[in-house]
């Protein structure tokens, strides 16, 4: 329901911080635009690259095609050069 998704969306956003406070990465990506956002609400105060690489949607194939093009761009997009 939609008056449970704030909170849930709050505590997931607090568990990702608190993974990252201890990995200390340098990137956290988002998997789609959505996790996109979620990770820039979680992290913003955090001193970090974030971006975005694509989903692979099984429900929309036209999204898979191309994606190894597209995943090497979106990594580029936030400065991983991948061999």
């Amino acid at each position: 329901p939609a008056e449970m998704r704030e909170p849930l969306l709050e505590r997931c956003d607090a568990s990702l911080k608190r993974v990252v406070e201890c990995l200390e990465p340098r990137y956290v990506l988002g998997v789609g635009r959505f996790a996109e956002r979620r990770v820039n609400a979680a992290l913003a105060d955090m001193d970090l690259t974030t971006g975005m690489v694509p989903h692979p949607s099984p429900a929309n194939p036209a999204a898979n095609q191309g994606w190894g093009e597209a995943m090497s761009r979106a990594l580029a997009a936030v400065g991983i050069q991948l061999p």
